[in-house]
């Protein structure tokens, strides 16, 4: 018993005894002693313990086994979090994101490698450049992407040049783990990198098709319509609301240059993540890209290597060619051998400094490009980050907030067809200046709206809370624009889709009409050719006789010949060094131009055709390379009558009061030369055997012995004038007033 007590009793209260029929007295307890038993729960122990005096009454398995299972847990856990750890750091650090550069083929090095460019290939490529041109300049930067294949695989790749070892922290490794497994529609899949190879560092993604997403918005032969505008917000919208959410938690350069356009018209957003590693890379010299002022120090440097070499190039060249001064034939064939190793050794040199210098223009204009396409990214960026940019000159760490600044720069590209800033005419570095010194009194510079009613009259303008938003994405204060959750239920309650079908049934018919402006466009420019072509065929068969100019074009070989009776007619204009001298170059080309315009138009008439013009010199020959018997004569006479009394009409434009006189010259045989150097103005001299078959077989010129004229080369020769022809075809020689 735990408590021991006393009880005593004591009679009750009188009134309630006479109540009462039964006892009315009272027991009292007082307490004599508290815990009696000296047990542990104070109770009176009992006579056998519970599990017996030898503990064979109890059963302690489900004790031990409880125990071994705290044991366990407290081991095994442990352990096995560890592995875990151990095996995720593994994975990190296997990296298999990572390329081997043996895998990677650039397609820029098979071009290189496929040999140096000729001169036609470089003929071809400005004029398809220039149609290129003519299509639409936006269009063509999608042709000069840079791809590559890796493992089979198209890619698009940037590279960088390493200036040592690259490493990643495990911050790193884990986003670019994570970026190797990710997958959206959305989102453009992320092949590899490979690095620390060549000490080049590329960045692979997989190629899109179609390019980037200006490409396709700026391409004028192009027609996007309202719904392929609200599609194409709505995937940028749905993208990058992915990458928000996920554990990437921001895109951190976004832009229109970085959404592409899959095959199926999808909008998938690039080069996220990437940026960011990249621009700590730059920022710590593990990477560079190389300046416009690099290259050229690099280009002069090259220069004076090549200076320095010539002198020993030279030295080793007199070594080879006096190798073979043994003498007689020996030596002369080793004089021989060493002059054709000369001459090739400086072709090879020609051909290189050729390509070097080749390539180093291309890669001017690379890095030329590349500079005002980074520019034209950063204005699409939030000002904290253009800031950034300007002072470090290195690509800045993004975060959700300038994803925002850069969604509203996208969707107003979108929707409006129209670049920012456009309304400034203004080059991309002045806005960028512009944007990072605003201030609080400085007018903060944003895109500005056009005018709604511009808009197509089958479209509806776009409601106000959508421009809104676009605005509020806009704001200075990072903290103060809104989330993508908001711009996301912004977007799909304001853009509708219209009309019927789905995208792919528009996308069809947007196809259909694509087709149809671009066989308009073959049409237009095979016409071009067309006529290109003519006038070629023009310009040859005025340097060349028609039949001559037929082969080439065919093929065929023209095999030289000899044609022992022909005409041949110089001429030249008196007082033409005098009337050049006192013009104006353009005025002395419309006069040239306008003259042998006259003379070639004569030419067409008869069987004859213009050899050359040398300044005011003009040759013609009849009888070459088609014979006509004695023909020529005839038909070089009647031209020297109709070109002297064109000439003799002919007025100059720049000097109409100015009569023109021409000296003209005729031989028939198999040599001609230097008639015309004797002759006197406005005269057709001729010679002997010219007159002779005139006499023969044309009575109906008129020819009048000149006399005895010294001939270089010949002696003294006897020539004669054509004074005109008989009967209704006589050509007289005086202005028509």
């Amino acid at each position: 018993m735990r408590i021991v007590v006393e009880l005593t009793a004591r009679l009750g209260d009188k009134h309630k005894c006479a109540m009462s029929e039964n006892d009315c007295s009272e027991h009292v307890a007082h307490e004599v002693m508290s815990h009696y038993w000296s047990s542990y729960d104070g109770f009176m122990p009992q006579d056998m313990p519970k599990c017996g005096f030898d503990g064979g009454l109890c059963d302690y398995t489900s004790v031990y086994m409880f125990i071994g299972v705290l044991i366990f847990l407290g081991v095994i856990i442990p352990l096995g979090y560890l592995l875990y750890m151990k095996e995720k750091e593994r994975m990190l650090y296997d990296m298999t994101w990572r390329i081997p550069r043996e895998q990677v083929r650039l397609l820029e090095e098979r071009s290189k490698k496929s040999g140096s460019t000729s001169a036609h290939s470089k003929t071809l490529s400005h004029d398809s450049s220039s149609l290129q041109g003519s299509i639409g300049s936006r269009a063509n930067s999608r042709l000069s992407a840079k791809q590559a294949v890796a493992n089979g695989v198209k890619c698009s790749y940037k590279r960088y040049s390493q200036t040592r070892s690259v490493t990643f922290n495990k911050h790193d490794l884990a986003r670019l783990k994570e970026l190797k497994v990710m997958e959206n529609e959305n989102l453009n899949k992320f092949y590899g990198i490979s690095f620390n190879q060549q000490n080049e560092f590329i960045v692979l993604w997989l190629l899109c098709q179609r390019g980037s997403l200006e490409d396709v918005l700026f391409n004028e032969e192009l027609k996007i319509s309202r719904n392929f505008q609200v599609s194409f917000a709505k995937d940028v919208v749905k993208g990058l609301f992915f990458l928000h959410t996920s554990t990437l938690k921001y895109h951190g350069f976004l832009c229109l240059q970085n959404c592409l356009v899959d095959s199926n018209w999808n909008i998938k957003l690039t080069s996220f993540v990437t940026e960011e590693i990249i621009g700590d890379k730059l920022r710590h010299n593990e990477l560079k890209y190389i300046s416009e002022s690099e290259l050229l120090k690099m280009k002069k440097e090259r220069e004076r290597i090549r200076e320095k070499e010539r002198p020993k190039r030279g030295g080793n060249n007199n070594e080879d060619g006096g190798g073979g001064d043994d003498g007689g034939d020996e030596g002369g064939g080793g004089r021989r051998g060493g002059g054709r190793k000369r001459v090739e050794k400086r072709r090879d040199n020609n051909n290189t400094e050729s390509e070097s210098k080749g390539s180093e223009e291309e890669d001017l204009a690379n890095v030329r490009m590349r500079e005002k396409n980074t520019t034209k990214k950063f204005i699409q960026q939030a000002p904290e980050i253009i800031r950034e940019f300007i002072s470090t000159k290195h690509i800045p760490q993004g975060s959700p907030s300038s994803d925002m600044y850069g969604l509203g720069m996208v969707l107003y590209q979108i929707l409006f067809k129209l670049e920012p800033f456009y309304e400034r005419n203004l080059p991309p570095s002045k806005i960028l200046q512009k944007i990072a010194l605003a201030n609080e009194d400085d007018q903060i510079i944003r895109p500005t709206f056009p005018n709604q009613q511009q808009i197509a009259a089958n479209e509806e303008a776009y409601n106000l809370q959508l421009l809104s938003a676009l605005e509020a994405c806009w704001l200075e204060l990072p903290e103060m624009r809104p989330n993508i959750k908001r711009i996301k239920a912004i977007v799909n309650a304001n853009l509708k889709s219209t009309g019927s079908g789905s995208l792919v049934d528009q996308m069809m018919k947007m196809m259909e009409d694509y087709t149809t402006n671009l066989e308009l466009l073959v049409k237009e420019r095979t016409q071009l050719l067309e006529e290109a072509q003519q006038q070629a065929d023009r310009l040859l068969k005025n340097m060349l006789p028609a039949t001559i100019a037929d082969d080439l074009k065919a093929g065929r070989a023209v095999p030289p010949q000899l044609y022992l009776n022909a005409t041949v007619l110089f001429s030249d204009i008196r007082g033409f060094t005098r009337m050049a001298s006192n013009s104006t170059p353009l005025q002395v080309v419309n006069f040239l131009n306008d003259l042998f315009s006259g003379f070639d138009s004569i030419i067409a008439k008869h069987d004859a055709y213009k050899v050359e013009t040398i300044g005011d010199a003009y040759m013609i020959v009849s009888g070459v390379p088609r014979e006509n018997g004695n023909a020529h004569v005839q038909h070089i006479a009647d031209i020297a009558l109709k070109m002297r009394s064109f000439v003799a009409n002919f007025k100059v434009a720049h000097r109409p009061e100015e009569i023109m006189m021409v000296r003209i010259g005729f031989h028939s045989g198999s040599v001609a030369a230097g008639v015309e150097s004797s002759g006197v103005s406005n005269k057709i001299q001729i010679s002997e055997s010219s007159c002779n078959l005139l006499r023969c077989f044309y009575h109906q010129f008129i020819v009048v012995e000149r006399g005895k004229v010294d001939v270089k080369g010949k002696g003294e020769c006897t020539t004669f004038f054509l004074e005109g022809k008989e009967g209704p075809l006589n050509i007289p020689v005086g202005r028509k007033k």
